[in-house]
């Protein structure tokens, strides 16, 4: 081969290595970059996947609490209740008692009285009835039920004073047959009391709680 043609030969078999070494060279940077991606990629989601998971154990580890701690709580909840309506129900009577101790101790109590037959006679359809006091008030009873008869108009009532009750104020009007009857009891007054306001204060009192 003349001596031309070999150099030429050389020069172009060098550009072909050149090209080809060139050509690895991006092949590999390519390849690289590539696998970096894909490692960067796995790292990822090998990071979500381990956040996923230690999020998943933390639910189910505060679910297992709660399960266990609900019950207790709830009855700490109802103990707390309890003795809260407890306390109100004690702090009610006691206002209630002292009233009724100041009520029975006053002019007012005679009032209460009156009061008290004037609607037991208004409410019984009998017009012969027997009205019964507590043991201590027969005197102010039968002035009570004089005063009450003076307020009745229209009608013609046979009353008179029966045995004692036990209450701690008031009357308990009957008719004769036993077939009506009122409660006019301080008793009964506090038990209507507390059936109404008790209700609106535990609203308030209560109202607190969540």
């Amino acid at each position: 081969m003349p001596a031309g043609e070999e150099e030429l030969l050389d020069v172009i078999l060098e550009e072909i290595r050149r090209a080809a070494e060139e050509e690895a060279q991006r092949i590999i940077k390519e390849a690289e970059e590539e696998a970096k991606k894909i490692v960067e990629e796995a790292r990822k989601k090998a990071e979500e996947l381990r956040r996923e998971k230690i999020q998943r154990m933390i639910y189910e580890r505060k679910a297992a609490v709660e399960r266990e701690i609900a019950p207790r709580r709830l009855e700490i909840r109802r103990k707390y209740i309890r003795e809260k309506y407890s306390l109100l129900f004690k702090a009610f009577d006691e206002a209630v008692s002292e009233a009724v101790s100041n009520l029975k101790n006053s002019g007012d109590y005679d009032d209460f009285l009156v009061n008290g037959i004037v609607k037991a006679l208004s409410e019984i359809s009998s017009d012969k009835v027997i009205v019964h006091p507590v043991p201590g008030d027969k005197r102010r009873v039968s002035s009570a039920l004089k005063e009450a008869l003076k307020r009745i108009n229209g009608r013609k009532i046979e009353a008179k004073i029966g045995d004692t009750i036990e209450a701690e104020g008031g009357v308990f009007v009957e008719s004769t047959d036993g077939r009506e009857y009122f409660n006019a009891t301080i008793d009964a007054k506090k038990i209507e009391l507390r059936e109404r306001v008790l209700p609106e204060l535990a609203t308030e009192v209560m109202g607190g709680l969540g």
